[in-house]
C-alpha cells in the first residue's frame, strides 16, 4: 500500500477524504457499508488495482471525512459522491458498493444516467431479508449509538467470535471503521426505504448484483432478486454461496472472480 495516496475534496459543501491507488488506468469507485471506512475495502483494491485506478472514499460521517450536522440520506450522499467524481476529473468511472453504499452508487447511476459505466451493487439494503424496514434501521440505529462506547480491542474480539476466517486485516479495518463512524451518521438509519423500484427502472449503464444467502443474513431474498432484474434494462445477478451480508470479507475469493469477470464484459462492450 505504500504506493497508495491520499487526498480530500470539498463535495457538496463537505471534506471527503479518500485514498487512491492511482496510475493511468480505467477509475474505479468504491464505495463502502454505513459504518465502514474506505479503507474496509483495502484487500478488494490490491486485487483490482493492476488493471484500475481505485479510488476508496470515506463517506460523510465516517472515517476521516468531514461529520457535518445533516445530509446522511442516500440521495444527498450520492451528491457527495458526484462531487468526488467531478473534483477528481474521473472520467466516467465504474463504481461498486456494498449495503448502504450500493444504495449510493444506485442513486448516482439513476440520476446520472450519463456518469457512470457500470456499477456493482453488493447486497444493497434493498429487500426485506432482514424484516420491516423501519423495524431493522431502528435497531441498527440504536446498535450504531452503542459503538462509540465500545473500545477498538472489544470490536475486533467481538468481530473474532463472529467471523473467525476473516483476516486479521479485515478485522482491524472493520474495527477502525467503527471507532470512526460519528454519531450524526446515526441519521442514515432514519430514512425512509430507499426508491430502489424506481432507480432500477431508471439506470441505463450495466448492473452486476451479487448476493448471497438469505439463511446467513442476507437482505435480499430471490423473490426481491426476481423483481429487480424484472426492472433493470442492462443487469445480471451472481449469487455466492456460503455467506450473508459481508460477501467480499466472507468469500473473498468467488467475489474478486464475479467482479473482475463482469468488468471485463464491460470492458470488451466498450472496446466495439
Amino acid at each position: 500500500m505504500a504506493q497508495w495516496f491520499t487526498g480530500d475534496v470539498i463535495a457538496n459543501g463537505c471534506k471527503i477524504h479518500y485514498h487512491r491507488t492511482g496510475g493511468d488506468k480505467p477509475a474505479l469507485v468504491l464505495s463502502h457499508s454505513s459504518s465502514d471506512n474506505g479503507m474496509y475495502w483495502a484487500r478488494v483494491a490490491r486485487a483490482l488495482e493492476q488493471d484500475y485506478d481505485v479510488i476508496m472514499y470515506d463517506q460523510r460521517g465516517h472515517g476521516l471525512s468531514d461529520a457535518p450536522e445533516s445530509g446522511y440520506d442516500f440521495e444527498n450522499q450520492a451528491v457527495d459522491l458526484v462531487g468526488l467524481i467531478a473534483t477528481l476529473d474521473l472520467k466516467h468511472p465504474r463504481a461498486i458498493g456494498h449495503s448502504g453504499g450500493a444504495a449510493i452508487v444506485a442513486a448516482v447511476a439513476a440520476n446520472y444516467p450519463d456518469l457512470l459505466t457500470c456499477v456493482i451493487l453488493e447486497d444493497p439494503p434493498f429487500g426485506s431479508g432482514w424484516g420491516a424496514w423501519t423495524t431493522v434501521t431502528e435497531g441498527l440505529r440504536q446498535w450504531a449509538l452503542g459503538l462509540g462506547s465500545k473500545t477498538r480491542e472489544e470490536l475486533i474480539a467481538n468481530r473474532r467470535e463472529s467471523s473467525p476466517d476473516w483476516s486479521e486485516e479485515d478485522v482491524a479495518l472493520w474495527a477502525e471503521g467503527k471507532r470512526q463512524m460519528s454519531s450524526n451518521a446515526v441519521q442514515i438509519f432514519e430514512q425512509p426505504r430507499p426508491p430502489w423500484r424506481d432507480w432500477m427502472h431508471r439506470i441505463t449503464c450495466p448492473i452486476l448484483l451479487i448476493t448471497s444467502d438469505l439463511e446467513q443474513g442476507a437482505l435480499n431474498t430471490p423473490e426481491d432478486v426476481q423483481e429487480m432484474a424484472g426492472l433493470w434494462r442492462d443487469g445480471k445477478a451472481v449469487r455466492i454461496n456460503g455467506t450473508g451480508h459481508m460477501i467480499h470479507n466472507d468469500r473473498f475469493e468467488p467475489y474478486v472472480e464475479a467482479v473482475k469477470t463482469f468488468l471485463a464484459e464491460v470492458e470488451g462492450r466498450e472496446k466495439r
